[in-house]
């Protein structure tokens, strides 16, 4: 991986597989004449920020506009100039190249070994922008949305990845009906045994036998609504007992339902109930 100073805030999703950073980038200049070994994705969110661009056989040179983003496959050659008044905030995604084909190996695309990235230089597109922009609210909020939130955006990107930007089309499998009961009650007795620890979606995918997009797509049907949002309510639930006992603290309390800090509990407690633990168990 190229080393990055700037770095002000980093997040990984399937261990190094896929690194997303938050940065306020100087005026700088990058020249990478072997590539990256990853794919990198940019997307800044400032404007009119004279940028120069180079990779791909092509070259891009003037302000841009907020949203637009920049796709530099692995191992292109690629040199990169920005000039900043002040510092260019952006979001970057480092994808790992053999996570991208496990990915599409688990959805059933043809020739995953095959597959390769279209160089962009400058493209607008509404649902990396999204995306992007739930990742740096996530990370500037310290990540209270949870392992499960990071890894359900990032389970979206790399499909979106797969679907819109690959050199050759892919098919991606669907199913329809959900889960099965007994598969959605095998998924609802794993996380009611799991809620204290940090659950990942491809845990839960792999107790199922289920690749993590179908795992999500099945689950939705099934509830209506992501695994990461009901593992989220149960553990408001399970909270909202353990609050009927005033010997335990709440700090306790936010740890055995498996939420990271008393902080963490009281964002995602307000949001179900409307008020906080403390005044939940005072009413």
């Amino acid at each position: 991986m190229v080393p990055r100073t700037w770095t002000d805030t980093q997040i990984s999703v399937y261990g190094e597989g896929l690194v997303v950073e938050y940065t306020l980038q100087p005026s700088s200049e990058i020249e990478t004449y072997a590539g990256m070994t990853e794919h990198g994705i940019f997307i800044s969110f400032n404007g009119n920020l004279r940028q120069i661009h180079r990779f791909g056989g092509h070259e891009y040179d003037a302000a841009n506009a907020p949203g637009d983003i920049f796709l530099v496959p692995a191992n292109t050659p690629s040199f990169h100039y920005w000039e900043a008044e002040v510092a260019d905030e952006s979001l970057c995604f480092y994808v790992k190249p053999n996570l991208l084909q496990q990915v599409a190996l688990e959805n059933d695309c043809l020739h995953p070994d095959r597959i390769e990235l279209r160089p962009i230089l400058q493209a607008r597109d509404p649902q990396i922008e999204a995306i992007a922009t739930l990742f740096r609210t996530e990370m500037s909020n310290g990540e209270l949305g949870g392992k499960l939130y990071a890894e359900s955006l990032a389970n979206l990107f790399l499909l979106h990845l797969l679907r819109q930007y690959c050199t050759q089309p892919l098919r991606i499998k669907t199913y329809e009906g959900g889960l099965s009961t007994p598969k959605l009650q095998q998924a609802i007795d794993y996380i009611q045994a799991h809620l204290d620890q940090k659950l990942s979606l491809e845990e839960i995918a792999q107790h199922l036998n289920l690749s993590v997009y179908h795992f999500c797509d099945l689950f939705k049907q099934s509830t209506g609504i992501a695994p990461y949002k009901y593992v989220l309510q149960q553990r408001v639930e399970r909270a909202k007992q353990l609050l009927k006992d005033e010997e335990r603290t709440i700090v306790d309390i936010a740890l055995e339902c498996g939420f990271a800090n008393q902080t963490h509990l009281n964002k995602h407690f307000r949001k179900v109930t409307g008020m906080t633990p403390k005044t939940y168990r005072n009413r």
